[in-house]
């Protein structure tokens, strides 16, 4: 069975990101196909450096190896597709998902995610929180490590947008609520071909 993993970069893990990609993962389930949530904090928190500091060139993994951190990018090494989400942050990306990525070289030089499917999620505090500069954020480090990007554009239901983006709380936010399934559907379709 396919599988679609979904990165949850928020330091909360029953937060507002953690919300919408778990009805994202249940979207995705009904068009048959696996999925995870994985909790990017809880392995970041593991290492002793979380973030990236070149310690070798190429990247010999000596960072992360034998850690939650190796564990998940295995996981997303093997997923069909990922779903990226983080909570706005200085309208940008948290700190988690930029400290992930910067664990990527070693994949990256591998070729791992060259054509895998990726969508992006972001939530905002406010409507005009950032969340759109952090969709383009989470997508620009998706085309750097060759990810093709998804978004919600369909033919059923229009032309999309950068991604989904809420206000939060994310549980109330209608419009989010009924793109989930455009973008769910969306990617199942990229993960099947």
């Amino acid at each position: 069975m396919k599988k679609i993993i979904g990165i949850n970069a928020s330091p909360n893990c029953d937060g507002n990101t953690a919300f919408l990609l778990n009805q994202m993962g249940k979207e995705i389930q009904k068009n048959g196909v696996s999925f995870e949530v994985i909790h990017i904090g809880e392995a970041l928190l593991e290492l002793k450096l979380p973030f990236c500091v070149c310690c070798s060139s190429p990247c010999n993994q000596s960072c992360y190896k034998g850690t939650k951190m190796e564990t998940v990018l295995q996981k997303c090494a093997e997923a069909d597709g990922i779903v990226f989400g983080s909570p706005v942050y200085f309208g940008s990306m948290s700190a988690q998902l930029k400290c992930f990525f910067d664990k990527t070289r070693d994949a990256r030089a591998k070729k791992v995610f060259l054509g895998k499917p990726a969508c992006a999620i972001s939530v905002g505090a406010t409507k005009y929180g950032g969340q759109q500069s952090t969709l383009r954020a989470i997508q620009d480090c998706c085309m750097v490590l060759g990810f093709s990007i998804v978004t919600d554009a369909d033919e059923e239901y229009g032309c999309g947008h950068f991604g989904l983006s809420a206000q939060k709380p994310a549980c109330e936010d209608v419009y989010a609520l009924n793109r989930i399934p455009v973008l769910a559907k969306r990617m199942c379709r990229e993960v099947l071909k």
